[in-house]
Parts: C-alpha cells; structure tokens; sequence
C-alpha cells in the first residue's frame, strides 16, 4: 500500500488515509494510550513478575496487543522474566518471534518435503519428455 490511499482500518473497519500504519487515527491513538498504560505497569517492579494474562487482567489491555508490543519491540522483556506469548503455531508460550522451534522445525520439514516433491516431479517431467539442455536451452530428442 503506497502512502495517501484510503483503506479501512484493521481494527475498527473506519475508511481513512494511509499514512504509515494500517489503523485509523482514532485507534492508534487507543493503541498509543494501551502502550503507555503497559509501561506504567511495568515500571512498578513486583508487577515485573507478572504473565502477560496477569498484565492483561491488570491493564485492561488485550493479550494481543501486549504480544504486538513485544513483537516490534517496544516492550523489552528482557528484565521480565515471566512475560511471554503464545505460539502462533500450537499455544506453547515462547518469548520472541512467532512460532515455537517444535513449530519452527514441524514447518522446516513441510517445506523441505515440499521442494523435494517439486524437484522430484520436476525431474520426472524431463524424463518423460525426453530431450537435453544445451545452456538452459532444451532439445527434443
């Protein structure tokens, strides 16, 4: 989506302009206020302790949104010991990125029989067409 373009806001659906974010002005701001509540809360140290349902219930602020914050780093949960997320895979509670390495790795294997079926059926597809290449060029026999 380039810059200036109407779009509908992902959370509320609002038609607005484009700008750099894909929620309208009126949500963002309530994104704004969520992350600046967060912050607050975390400052206090014994609230450091807290899961991220614990912060949520706290907060009144959306598991998701808070998994949001961590994910583009706004939150920094190194010094947070219990704050992590769900897998988006299975559930599983992880700390950075999207997916659990038992996920990371399930997919991994997906993809890699993938591009071996691909490649298989690739190679089959020559032989049963018959010919050679010459620099990427194929000649039928």
């Amino acid at each position: 989506m380039s810059l200036n373009e109407l779009c509908n806001c992902s959370r509320c659906g609002e038609l607005f302009v484009y700008r750099y974010k894909d929620v309208c002005p009126r949500c963002l701001k309530k994104v704004e206020e969520d992350f600046e509540v967060c912050v607050r809360y975390l400052r206090n140290k014994e609230n450091r302790q807290a899961t991220i349902n614990e912060m949520s219930e706290k907060t009144g602020v959306s598991v998701d949104q808070i998994t949001e914050f961590i994910r583009e780093k706004r939150l920094l949960i190194d010094q947070i010991p219990n704050l992590s997320f769900p897998c988006e895979g299975c559930g599983t509670m992880i700390r950075s990125g999207r997916l659990c390495e038992s996920c990371t790795s399930d997919w991994k294997k997906e993809l890699e029989e993938m591009e071996t079926s691909e490649h298989d059926q690739e190679s089959e597809k020559e032989k049963r067409a018959g010919g050679f290449y010459i620099n990427q060029t194929k000649y039928k026999v």
